[in-house]
């Protein structure tokens, strides 16, 4: 997932989001660009709009995720 997180969109979602994580304790809804809320249909953490298959999230923001959880774990 590493070499994944270094590609363009998500690369730049992965540099926003891995200081959110705190040194100890619950980590917080990793957010690509805080200053939500969005519009029904957009990513809960860019704000870029979902495609058909997406709910919550879209694929860069959920690729982005999880490689800042692997980067810290």
């Amino acid at each position: 997932m590493w070499a994944l997180a270094q590609e363009g969109e998500i690369a730049w979602r992965v540099e926003v989001m891995r200081p959110q994580v705190p040194k100890k304790g619950a980590i917080p809804l990793l957010v690509a660009r805080p200053g939500g809320p969005w519009d029904h249909g957009r990513c809960c953490s860019c704000g870029d709009a979902l495609e058909a298959d997406e709910r919550y999230r879209c694929g860069p923001c959920v690729a982005a995720t999880v490689a800042v959880l692997e980067i810290v774990a």
